[in-house]
Formats: C-alpha cells, structure tokens, sequence
C-alpha cells in the first residue's frame, strides 16, 4: 500500500496517487511521546494494556506516561472514527 502525502493531488506534472482519485479519506495521528512509545516496544505491551493496566503490570509505564497513552489512544480513535468506517 502507498501512503497519499498532503498535497498530492496539486503537485504539476505528476499522475495522480490513487487516494486522490477515489476521494479516499486521509487522517493525522498525533505522535505519541517518544519515552513512552519506547517503552511500550521494550516491553511488547499492547496499547490497550499501556492503558488499562496497572504501573507494575505495564512494565515501566508510569502514571504520567499511561495518561499520555490514554489521550493519544483517545485522538486516535476519534481520527478513525471520524472517517466513518
């Protein structure tokens, strides 16, 4: 699969990528603190459990980092939910 970069549609001379011709929708993610994703990895937690366990269950996650993972997962998914899938 080929990502569709912002602006593709208006670059000259350029065939237009497939997600401009069939209206595909594009979303943003905002990027999740580094530390954290970092962790996560570390770990090979899932981001559910970086969310919903406890700091000793997540392994290393601590409160302030489980918050972040939280908002992050929430923009996510308002993002996803936005395109109407």
């Amino acid at each position: 699969m080929t990502a569709c970069p912002a602006g593709a549609d208006t670059q000259a001379g350029s065939q237009r990528p497939p997600c401009v011709v069939i209206h595909a929708k594009i979303i943003t993610l905002k990027c999740l603190h580094e530390p954290a994703i970092r962790k996560i990895d570390a770990s090979s937690t899932s981001f559910w459990a970086a969310k919903n366990k406890s700091e000793a269950e997540a392994k290393g996650l601590g409160l302030l980092e489980r918050q972040r993972v939280k908002l992050w997962l929430r923009h996510a998914y308002a993002q996803i939910d936005s395109v109407m899938i």
